[in-house]
């Protein structure tokens, strides 16, 4: 039987349970964090979440994440995620700056001013940022795709693709029934993978205000969530782009789960929103079977709470635009 202390946490209701290898490896490979990625992250016979975070030690940062996805799955980066590993290692470390190491890079994360009464709130460096086609694996002839219609999956909207560095494919929508498109187009694009060969994220973002945006997010091996943190972020850089809003401007981008707030720079993104904890437990899995069970429960009651009157607020917000 292994024993290990689990955290549920969340950014933006996007939520995962993150798990600590730093002190202790609980895995002999990939295949198993896989396997237990499949069993707890399955909202019916699981605990419950969007992906699994293993903070690791790290030879050139504080601490290194790995992100692997409800279906198993390892993603790049996860802009949620890092801020819900920002928080625990600041609290672990008690330090309030960290790096943290992911797959392709290093991202600076620091504790900040609280965007909501006291709700504990983090910054987090996205980046490599780039356009460049051959880095999202897709099939096409061209070097870049910006504001580009694809005739095979939509005749009238406009896409652009960015890797930062997960693969994402954004849209800017004028009417709210093109909503109504979205699973289709990101169901086909990562069912059949003719067009991007490791599927891609797909993003339908609305401009409700000139520095505030409206993100809704299909990930791949997840499905529609409440949100994505790299596909927030990319969406206010390719606005940043298509609008030609200076570097330094800061965007509120609501999303399903309640909202972040995005600012551009020269060749990264600072993606500003809450790390929640929701609970902590200890999780027994026994090596016979591959069952589990948690027992030592603790909730943060009152983070949740007051994360739910951050939802309410953004929810009244999103009112004033419809």
């Amino acid at each position: 039987m292994i024993k290990m202390n689990i955290l549920k946490c969340h950014g933006s209701s996007n939520d995962f349970i993150l798990v600590n290898e730093m002190d202790q490896m609980f895995f002999n490979d990939d295949s198993e964090r896989t396997e237990f990625a499949l069993k707890l992250c399955d909202r019916n016979s699981g605990i419950g979440a969007d992906g699994i975070l293993f903070v690791q030690k790290s030879n050139v940062a504080n601490a290194k994440m790995r992100i692997f996805n409800a279906d198993g799955s390892e993603a790049a980066m996860c802009g949620n995620g890092l801020r819900c590993v920002a928080r625990f290692l600041s609290e672990k470390l008690n330090k309030n700056q960290l790096v943290v190491e992911t797959m392709y890079t290093l991202h600076s994360t620091s504790k900040v001013t609280s965007i909501f009464n006291d709700m504990p709130t983090y910054s987090v460096e996205i980046l490599p940022i780039s356009l460049e086609t051959s880095l999202l694996k897709m099939q096409t002839a061209e070097n870049e795709l910006f504001e580009q219609l694809l005739p095979d999956i939509d005749e009238t909207l406009k896409f652009t693709a960015i890797s930062v560095p997960n693969p994402h494919l954004i849209t800017f929508i004028n009417s709210e029934t093109d909503f109504n498109k979205q699973e289709r187009i990101a169901t086909f694009l990562n069912d059949k993978k003719t067009i991007f060969l490791d599927g891609v994220n797909v993003s339908f973002v609305k401009i409700i205000a000139p520095d505030k945006l409206f993100v809704k997010t299909f990930e791949r091996g997840v499905g529609f969530t409440n949100a994505c943190g790299t596909a927030m972020a990319a969406s206010t850089y390719v606005y940043h782009l298509r609008q030609q809003i200076s570097d330094g401007t800061e965007v509120s981008v609501y999303n399903p789960g309640a909202m972040v707030r995005c600012i551009v720079k020269e060749n990264s993104i600072d993606l500003i929103g809450n790390a929640t904890f929701e609970f902590s437990a200890e999780l027994c899995i026994y090596n016979e079977n591959k069952s589990f069970e948690v027992d030592k429960h603790e909730k943060y009651s009152s983070e949740v709470n007051q994360f739910a009157l951050f939802e309410e607020n953004c929810r009244n917000e999103l009112k004033k635009f419809d």
